[in-house]
């Protein structure tokens, strides 16, 4: 029989630890990568689809008797315009003595409330007032593909500009 030193007896029980500590150590990183991306697909699918939001541009000021153009476009999370072409309702709560419109040919379609088809997330509708009031301006989705947050403004209209 042969004789061991001491030496290559831990030389080789070092050796061999190193080679399992290697071995578990890719072992333990492969179940908790596995891990993780299973959680990450879980989360994926049990996360509801963010829809996009409906957003209305308008300007700073309304005077009474000004036809003034606003529009509405579908923003996603980050403010950026998504392309849909879904179909909103543009609706007012008012005292009566404001319109939206859509722009026909050579004139203006006015009404309490109208429906409007986006073109690439985006619409283009109308105001005017005849008269001083408080005035709020809904929009919702009437159809698409994914369902989206409606909004609504208010803001006062303001007397006619001084000429």
């Amino acid at each position: 029989m042969k004789s061991y030193d001491t030496i290559d007896v831990f030389r080789g029980i070092g050796a061999a630890t190193i080679l399992l500590v290697i071995i578990g150590i890719s072992i333990h990183y492969y179940y908790v990568e596995e891990d993780r991306l299973q959680q990450e697909e879980l989360q994926a699918k049990e996360e509801p689809v963010k829809p996009g939001r409906l957003i209305i541009i308008m300007p700073n000021e309304v005077h009474v008797n000004q036809e003034v153009p606003m529009n509405i476009a579908v923003v996603d999370l980050n403010g950026s315009v998504v392309t849909r072409a879904d179909l909103v309702e543009i609706s007012l709560l008012t005292q009566g003595k404001s319109m939206v419109g859509i722009k026909r040919t050579n004139r203006i379609a006015w009404s309490s409330k109208i429906n409007l088809q986006l073109n690439n997330g985006r619409g283009e509708f109308w105001f005017k007032a005849t008269d001083i009031e408080t005035v709020s301006i809904i929009v919702r989705q009437l159809s698409g593909d994914t369902p989206l947050k409606e909004t609504r403004i208010m803001f006062i209209i303001l007397r006619e500009r001084a000429q």
